[in-house]
C-alpha cells in the first residue's frame, strides 16, 4: 500500500516538474540568434518568408536575386537567377508555394508577380492584370495552402486571386493608392492593407 502511495506521489512529482518546464520553455521570451552566410556580397535583402514548422525559407534582394533554404537556413540556393527588384515574397504553410512581388526600376520594366508551386525550383511569370502593376507590387501575402493570394501596388491596386495567382481581381472599393503592404486572414475573409501618405489602416471583408 506504502509502495503505490509512493508511487502516486513520484508521477505528480514527475508531472510537476514537467508541466513547469514546457512552461517556461513555451514562455520564454528570450531568443538566440545565428548569422546565416549565403555566400554573397552585402546585399539589400527586402522581405523573407518561412514555412509553418521553420525548415524551408524565402528571402529576395532588392535589385538582386530570390534564395531559398530547405533545411532551416543552414544552406542556401539562388532560387530565381535573373536580378530584378524584389519587393516582397510569401510561402505557403509547407513552404512548397511561393509567390513574389518585383517593381519598375532601371532597365526592369514588367512589375510582374512570380509564382512557384515546387518549393522555388521552378518559377511562373504571371499576366499582368487588367491595367498593369503600376510601379510594382510592393506586397504580396498567400493562404496556408497557398491558393489564394492577394498583392498590393504602389501607386495602384490590391488584386485577389483564388486559384494560387493564375488569375487575378482588381478589388476597385479600395482604390489607387501608394499601397505598401497586405495581409490576408487564415480563413481568407479578411484583408488589411497600409499604404503611403494615409490616415487609416484599411481592412476589407466578405
Amino acid at each position: 500500500m506504502k509502495s503505490k502511495k509512493l508511487y502516486h506521489k513520484m508521477n505528480l512529482f514527475l508531472i510537476f516538474w514537467l508541466s513547469l518546464w514546457l512552461f517556461t520553455a513555451c514562455s520564454s521570451s528570450r531568443f538566440s540568434w545565428a548569422q546565416k552566410n549565403l555566400g554573397v556580397d552585402p546585399e539589400n535583402w527586402q522581405s523573407i518568408a518561412m514555412s509553418i514548422d521553420g525548415t524551408k525559407l524565402a528571402t529576395c534582394v532588392y535589385n538582386g536575386y530570390i534564395y531559398t533554404s530547405t533545411d532551416g537556413g543552414e544552406t542556401w540556393t539562388k532560387s530565381y537567377s535573373e536580378r530584378k527588384i524584389w519587393m516582397s515574397i510569401t510561402m505557403s504553410a509547407d513552404g512548397t508555394k511561393l509567390a513574389a512581388g518585383a517593381s519598375l526600376g532601371l532597365g526592369y520594366f514588367f512589375p510582374y508577380i512570380y509564382t512557384s508551386n515546387d518549393g522555388g525550383v521552378t518559377w511562373r511569370e504571371q499576366t499582368k492584370a487588367g491595367d498593369g502593376y503600376g510601379f510594382g507590387i510592393f506586397g504580396i501575402n498567400m493562404s496556408s495552402d497557398g491558393t489564394k493570394l492577394v498583392a498590393c501596388v504602389y501607386d495602384g491596386y490590391i488584386y485577389t486571386s483564388t486559384d494560387g495567382g493564375t488569375h487575378w481581381t482588381k478589388q476597385d472599393s479600395a482604390g489607387s493608392r501608394k499601397w505598401r503592404d497586405v495581409k490576408i486572414s487564415g480563413d481568407c475573409n479578411k484583408i488589411a492593407a497600409v499604404a503611403e501618405e494615409e490616415q487609416f489602416i484599411f481592412i476589407g471583408t466578405r
